[in-house]
């Protein structure tokens, strides 16, 4: 049975049920039922339906496919009304908020946390990007929440390592609610083991001693579920970090009566199922130390390219001078491999199976390679763009923030009316760039990895220079928006019909024109503030010394400098260069609205990579990609100006 079902009324239905009854997403079901599905039967509800009902009765599941089916709700012409049949634990509350009225059941409850995914191997980078996707997350939930619960401070909730617990009364005080209705029949149940829901309030017990055991046992309890998770986390070998191991975690932290000592004699027999001794003896390097061993090798190895490399490793520099076909025997040595009698090619052969550590090694060098290319390129296109994920390849079309619909007077006792988006901005599409890369078998043998991690760390630095060369040519090919009207134009109020110098009367002249903008139809000052002065380096000097002089330089006199003059930050870019030495742009900051953005597929890391160690080849082969679309999806928040001749 799949996680939702969408139920709608025969003939000229006026109403449709949607019914979230599970877990979200494929990747926490058997089924491949993603959000697209749901989405997809979403758009399929006629327009005859006025008014869809959301019933919730879920523990959670995959965030990115949560947040898709929030604004998929957000979105849709009819009026939404959200309610908790029994539980919206998780991402599920967050779909809740998607409700222009929200219910909630007198015996439901919500709960909020913070994103979370379990996380595999993985280089520091790697783990450092998923964090930070982590936290994006959790930007965009407390978002949300915010705009139902502005009581409560919900970045900070996000920030919290614990659930947060809400009833149906402290719900609706929050603001994460707006009605209580009666108990409902829930038709399906939730896993409980997943998650502990939290006590009654000792005001609701007659019995303060039983409350306070209560509490002490689920204070201990939280407690063992830690420590067990992390005897998982440092004392379970890479090699044996599988779904087997990750439910066995799951099974001893669910199991009150599994000490942390039991857990880990269940961790070896794990380990030790279909093994048996070889000599009478194994022997297992610290798994940990192996990971100290790989990152300060990997930094050794880019330090003898020539590639400046932020604090190394310490053990780093100890292994400046040790070759890579050591480092090879090292790993195998690792393992309880002897290798004093093995040739080069034996140990290369020996060292580059997938049991073996060398090819991470080898793969973790050429990541932080791509990556450190990619991170130290100048990107001046970042300061001022946005930066959205999509989830597939398909046409996009974005929304813009002022697009929305204005609030309208409501007579007493007179139906409100519904208020819909309007698409505003340019259609674009994810488009993916990449290139392969070996490293030969000779080259490993000869020590002589400059060239392959040059090559890396070259493309990195490609990667993030097409993304610039990607954003500043859509604001100086001046698209057609959707409206037919290109980017800057004079019916967009956002081009000065005259050219004219950096000044602070011309520059207070384009802020009065973005100020001025309204939202689609001409209703509603929108007000978008500057933050930035995008200039051709031809202007960049000039630029700066008006930006920070106290007096403004065109008086004769002590004339004081606008202080918004002074906040602006100056962003330059030789691309302007070549379209014009003399135009310059004022922008907004993209936390205020979307003008420019950048799109990535969601979850992928940028730029991506992937190593396969070669058969038809001698060697290993890394391919590296970067998928990134570019879209102008609201002409307000820029303006042009073509500058003096």
């Amino acid at each position: 049975m799949k996680w939702y079902q969408i139920i709608q009324a025969k003939g000229n239905a006026t109403e449709a049920e949607i019914l979230i009854y599970g877990d979200i997403g494929a990747s926490w079901n058997e089924e491949s039922i993603t959000a697209a599905n749901l989405v997809a039967e979403l758009k399929a509800i006629p327009a005859s339906v006025k008014q869809i009902t959301v019933r919730i009765n879920s523990i959670g599941g995959s965030v990115p496919d949560g947040i898709a089916i929030f604004n998929a709700l957000r979105s849709h012409g009819a009026r939404i009304v959200t309610q908790v049949d029994a539980a919206a634990y998780s991402i599920a509350s967050y779909i809740f908020l998607a409700g222009d009225v929200r219910r909630i059941a007198n015996n439901a409850m919500l709960m909020i946390h913070a994103p979370w995914m379990q996380i595999g191997d993985g280089n520091a980078a790697e783990l450092r990007d998923k964090a930070d996707l982590l936290d994006r997350y959790a930007d965009i939930m407390a978002t949300g929440y915010a705009r139902a619960g502005a009581a409560l401070d919900f970045k900070k909730i996000l920030a919290e390592r614990t659930e947060r617990w809400f009833d149906a009364k402290e719900a609706l005080a929050v603001g994460l609610a707006t009605e209580i209705c009666d108990k409902v029949q829930a038709y399906a149940c939730y896993d409980a083991d997943r998650f502990i829901p939290p006590h009654f309030k000792k005001e609701s017990s007659t019995n303060d001693e039983l409350q306070n055991a209560i509490d002490a046992v689920l204070k201990d309890d939280k407690k063992r579920r830690e420590h067990i998770a992390r005897i998982f986390t440092h004392a379970v070998p890479k090699r044996f970090n599988n779904a087997a191991m990750a439910k066995l975690m799951k099974e001893c932290q669910n199991d009150m009566g599994c000490s942390v000592e039991t857990a880990g004699q269940r961790i070896l027999a794990k380990m030790a199922e279909g093994s048996f001794p070889v000599g009478g003896i194994h022997i297992d390097a610290d798994d940990d130390m192996e990971r100290d061993f790989i990152d300060a090798a990997s930094d050794a190895l880019l330090i003898r390219s020539g590639i400046r490399v932020p604090k190394p490793s310490p053990m780093a520099a100890d292994l400046h001078r040790m070759g890579v076909m050591d480092m090879a025997a090292r790993t195998l040595s690792a393992q309880g491999r002897a290798t004093h009698d093995m040739s080069q090619s034996a140990i290369l052969a020996a060292a580059t199976t997938s049991t073996s550590d060398f090819p991470i090694l080898l793969a973790n060098t050429a990541g932080k390679a791509l990556m450190l290319g990619y991170q130290n390129e100048p990107a001046s296109h970042v300061l001022w763009t946005g930066e959205k994920e999509v989830s597939d390849f398909k046409t996009q079309t974005l929304v813009a923030l002022s697009s929305a619909p204005n609030l309208e007077e409501v007579p007493e006792l007179a139906e409100y009316t519904y208020g819909t988006f309007s698409e505003m901005g340019e259609t674009f599409v994810v488009k993916t760039f990449g290139r392969l890369f070996g490293i030969s078998r000779q080259a490993l043998i000869n020590d002589d990895l400059a060239v392959f991690v040059n090559q890396l760390n070259a493309f990195g630095a490609a990667a993030r220079r097409l993304e610039a060369d990607l954003v500043y040519g859509k604001l100086l090919g001046n698209p057609d928006m959707m409206d037919g009207i290109p980017l800057f134009h004079a019916n967009h109020n956002n081009l000065a019909a005259v050219g004219s110098a950096i000044t602070v009367e011309s520059l207070g002249a384009a802020r009065a024109a973005m100020r001025k903008q309204k939202g689609p139809g001409g209703v509603g000052y929108i007000d978008p503030r500057p933050a930035f002065l995008i200039v051709p380096v031809a202007l960049e000097t000039l630029a700066e010394q008006l930006l920070v002089s106290l007096v403004d330089p065109a008086k004769s006199n002590d004339t004081p400098n606008a202080a918004w003059v002074k906040s602006l930050t100056v962003v330059a870019d030789p691309r302007l260069d070549e379209d014009s030495p003399a135009a310059w742009y004022l922008a907004v900051s993209p936390k205020q609205m979307d003008t420019i953005i950048r799109a990535y597929i969601l979850g992928e890391d940028r730029p991506y990579y992937e190593e396969k160690i070669g058969f038809e080849i001698d060697g290993m082969e890394i391919k590296s990609r970067l998928d990134i679309g570019v879209g102008a999806i609201d002409f307000r928040g820029l303006y042009k100006n073509p500058g003096a001749n």
